[in-house]
């Protein structure tokens, strides 16, 4: 379409990629492996054949829907094919009257804001980062408009209509991410061995992985700095060979960095360190918990763990009380600096019954004064989950 820049080939994945739908496709693949190019080229060229179609691409952050995806929309899509564009609303409207929005997860009307779409299109970027309802709602969007026509006209015998027997174009959703780790619903939904994957493979969902190495665009010097990143990391974040950790450790740590924990520098710690909590939930494996301290020069030193499976949330919590109580001497807990935990706990995923959709957190059970004990409630913050960037920054 237009400039749809000059596309010599696709590598393997892309390719299959671009073959695939209209069924939900998820790519999951390493860091720079064209997941959002062909993505973003599959959209516009959805938005040229179908002239007066919607499509959305959704990503959880609004920083990155402004650095990655857009800037690899206007690396595709020629101006002259755009009759107008806003972009602090995330919109743009082409010359065939097909539109394009750009929509994040940022805000906390975001997944209402999904529910008013009428769409014929989506792709979801890193689709790690979203929410199980909010991709769920999105695919009930998909397919509700109608304004659409087809390039030559609809054929008689046309597959694709709404529940009034209108003509719409096939709902392609188109999916991007990183492995997304074993307990994740994309893991759940797409892989040979998800626990839902039986029921979605007969809807039709289907994936291919692909690897950094395949894009011939990278240079030598980028590709053998991600290889050098270690196996864990390369397993998933460059070959994209597997969907969780495999591994407990990526990280050796050098024996400098290890400190004889004697009660005077605990003490030590709690007394002039500001003191900090990090969780990460499991709901089938352990639930981890650290305490560690920082000083104004940038140390950061852990000085408490607990690892517990089969648990309660009602048990994690006093167990944890328990512990952080230790830090204040007294019979309360003290105030932490932070405390933050894997985002996956602010998904709505708990109440779900045959005929209602999720209404409460996990978060929103570590938080509850209703029903647990007051004294023992955690509001945990939002942690950043991106591994390979949080890898790549520990790693400089």
């Amino acid at each position: 379409m237009g400039k749809v820049q000059e596309i010599r080939e696709f590598w393997p994945a892309q390719k299959i990629a671009w073959e695939s739908g209209p069924a939900p496709f998820l790519f999951m693949g390493g860091v720079g492996s064209g997941k959002t190019f062909v993505g973003v080229l599959k959209l516009l060229w959805l938005l040229d054949q179908y002239p007066g179609s919607r499509a959305a691409i959704i990503r959880q952050r609004s920083t990155q829907l402004k650095k990655t995806v857009s800037a690899t929309i206007w690396k595709l899509l020629d101006m002259r094919h755009v009759a107008r564009r806003n972009d602090n609303e995330g919109f743009i409207k082409l010359t065939n009257g097909s539109e394009l929005h750009l929509r994040h997860l940022d805000k906390d009307t975001s997944i209402e804001d999904l529910k008013s779409f009428e769409i014929n299109f989506a792709m979801v970027d890193q689709a790690e980062d979203i929410s199980e309802v909010a991709f769920d709602t999105l695919v009930e969007r998909v397919g509700r408009w109608t304004g659409a026509l087809k390039r030559g006209g609809f054929p008689d015998r046309w597959e694709y209509q709404n529940e009034l027997g209108e003509k719409i174009p096939p709902p392609y959703i188109f999916l991007t991410a990183y492995s997304p780790g074993f307990d994740h619903w994309l893991t759940a939904r797409f892989w040979e061995e998800g626990e839902e994957r039986e029921r979605y493979r007969k809807e039709g969902y289907r994936y291919v992985t692909g690897s950094t190495r395949d894009n011939k665009a990278l240079t030598k010097q980028y590709i053998n700095g991600r290889l050098a990143m270690g196996k864990e990391y390369v397993e998933r974040y460059v070959d994209a060979e597997v969907w969780g950790a495999t591994e407990g450790r990526i990280f050796d740590l050098n024996e400098q960095s290890i400190v004889t924990p004697t009660q005077d520098i605990v003490t030590k710690i709690k007394r002039t360190m500001r003191l900090h909590r990090v969780m990460d939930h499991g709901e089938f494996s352990p639930t981890a918990v650290l305490w560690y301290g920082t000083d104004s020069d940038g140390n950061i030193i852990y000085y408490r763990e607990y690892m517990e499976e089969g648990l309660l949330v009602s048990d994690h919590r006093t167990n944890i009380y328990n512990l952080s109580k230790n830090d204040s001497g007294g019979d309360d807990a003290p105030r932490y600096y932070s405390q933050y935990a894997d985002p996956s706990i602010f998904n709505v995923s708990r109440g779900r019954t045959l005929t209602d959709k999720p209404t409460w957190s996990v978060a929103d059970e570590w938080s509850d004064t209703r029903i647990i004990d007051r004294k023992t409630s955690v509001f945990w913050r939002r942690a950043s989950n991106d591994e390979a960037m949080t890898i790549s920054r520990m790693r400089e």
